[in-house]
């Protein structure tokens, strides 16, 4: 039964996104989303990308690697950009990050920049080429974390929610970078 569960949310998930991957909005949207990363932004590189974050979004590690709780992670691949217009519409390397979702949980959509407090990134909902390499991994604060956290952060990690951090190499290596 947990299985058929668990299987439902990968499929609901595939079919949401599969719903949303090729509106016009979209397209320009994954548009935006490899020009920032340093992709090919042609019309069939694009549809490739939108192709293979279909079919990637809930790829798992091999060989896969199972939790404390004997569940197996994702492996999804997002890019945070600067919120709103930027200057020229160039963007620099400090102006994304590139992050990966190993787990089931929830995400903020806006979050603050690890390296500057007064810039806010917005999600680009997984609509980015999944073959980028992550820098950072969102996963559940430890108890020793949670207790540091402020009372909405706590709020938030009691319901389902899930933390970004820069990655390590080994868990790099451990995801298949």
């Amino acid at each position: 039964m947990r299985k058929l569960i668990i299987l439902l949310f990968v499929l609901s998930g595939v079919a949401a996104q599969a719903q949303r991957g090729w509106s016009p909005e979209a397209f320009s949207e994954f548009q935006e989303n490899a020009r920032i990363v340093g992709k090919p932004i042609d019309n069939v590189s694009i549809e490739k990308y939108m192709n293979d974050a279909m079919k990637n979004c809930f790829v798992y590690p091999n060989p896969a690697i199972a939790d404390k709780a004997g569940n197996i992670p994702a492996k999804k691949i997002n890019v945070y950009k600067v919120k709103g217009k930027v200057k020229g519409g160039f963007y620099f390397a400090w102006d994304y990050i590139v992050t990966l979702e190993p787990l089931w949980g929830n995400v903020k959509t806006e979050i603050k920049h690890p390296l500057f407090s007064d810039i806010t990134l917005v999600s680009s909902l997984w609509q980015v080429p999944q073959d980028l390499v992550p820098g950072y991994i969102f996963c559940r604060p430890t108890l020793a974390q949670f207790k540091k956290l402020s009372t909405e952060d706590k709020n938030f990690a009691s319901n389902g929610g899930i933390f970004f951090r820069k990655i390590t190499k080994a868990e790099l290596k451990k995801y298949g970078y």
